[in-house]
Formats: C-alpha cells, sequence, structure tokens
C-alpha cells in the first residue's frame, strides 16, 4: 500500500473485482442467508424456548410462594391442635392411673364428709380409640356435702363424667342419697 493511497481504496478494488455488483449481492445475500439460517434462527428458538420456560417457573414460584405462606398458616393452626389434642390426652386416664383416681374419687368423698354406701368399678366398655370405666357410686349425705363432692370432681384433672344421677331422702331428714355412675375413660 502506498502512503498516499486512501485507506479504504483496498475495499473499493475488492469490491469492483467482482463482475459486478450483482455478484457481490448474491454473495453478501447467501452469506447472509447462511448466518440467518445456521445462527440466528436457532438462537432466536432458543430464546424464545428460554423466555417461555423462566415464565413458567416464575409462575411455579409464585405458586410455590403462596402454598408457602398456605402452609405457615396451616403449620401453626397443626401445633395448635396438636398441643390442645395433648392437654386431652392428658385429661384421658391411662392404665396406670385408673386405681388411684378412683382413690382420689373415694377420698374426695370421705374428705367433705359424706358417707359411701357403694363403690363397685364396673368392667370397662370398648370404645374407638378408648375404654369407658364406669363406677357405680351410692352416697349419703348433706345436701352442701354432696354439691361439694360433686364440685370437687369436676375439678379434677382427669375426665371424670356423672351419668343416671338418682336423688332420694336418705335416713334423716336432712339426709339425702345419690346413686349414680361414674364414667372415667382410658386410651387404648
Amino acid at each position: 500500500m502506498n502512503k498516499k493511497q486512501k485507506p479504504y481504496s483496498f475495499f473499493k478494488k475488492f469490491i469492483f473485482n467482482f463482475h459486478g455488483i450483482r455478484e457481490y449481492i448474491i454473495v453478501l445475500t447467501i452469506t447472509a442467508g447462511i448466518y440467518f439460517y445456521f445462527f440466528y434462527m436457532p438462537g432466536q428458538i432458543e430464546i424464545k424456548n428460554l423466555e417461555n420456560e423462566y415464565f413458567t417457573k416464575k409462575t411455579k414460584l409464585a405458586t410455590y410462594k403462596q402454598k408457602t405462606k398456605s402452609f405457615v398458616k396451616y403449620e401453626k393452626i397443626m401445633n395448635k391442635t396438636k398441643i390442645d389434642f395433648d392437654d386431652a390426652i392428658k385429661a384421658l386416664s391411662n392404665k396406670k392411673e385408673i386405681p388411684f383416681l378412683l382413690t382420689s374419687i373415694s377420698q374426695l368423698g370421705n374428705n367433705v364428709g359424706i358417707e359411701f354406701v357403694l363403690f363397685d368399678p364396673g368392667a370397662k366398655v370398648k370404645k374407638e380409640f378408648y375404654y369407658e370405666i364406669p363406677v357405680a357410686i351410692k352416697i349419703q349425705g348433706k345436701y352442701h356435702q354432696i354439691i361439694n363432692f360433686l364440685k370437687k370432681i369436676s375439678s379434677l384433672k382427669r375426665i371424670v363424667n356423672i351419668k343416671d344421677l338418682n336423688i332420694s331422702t336418705g335416713k334423716n331428714s336432712d339426709e339425702l342419697e345419690i346413686s349414680c355412675v361414674a364414667v372415667t375413660y382410658m386410651l387404648i
């Protein structure tokens, strides 16, 4: 290259060495077509596929975030329910506590001054996931003593229901005689 020669004269010679502009356009078109077909189009298809995958995953992520919020809410409810269930289980006696519970009921009656005429634990009655243990009770005492006894039974930590309550006058005119069935529960 000559020092006085313009820098783009080489390109002019190269372009004009073709047999004409038509051949130049054909070569340029073929080159652009090859680039477009083999490089540009596959890239665009890949970009479109990646965009679709991105939006799909973004939608899934939003769904999972929403489910996570719901999960946390239900987990709190479940924990509270578990605590309530554990408290309810504590209120049910287990096999070892039944004799102690029956003794406690007897002692409560003696402490308030009532007389036990009958204290007869019955056979266990099987239910879905627990046993009912009935105890036939017949007591005599003054009205306030009996009420105090029933109140103390209701304040026990274990569940004790009084069923089939029958009230009649006792030996003395100021005493009552009560027959009932105290039912306690035990887990299977």
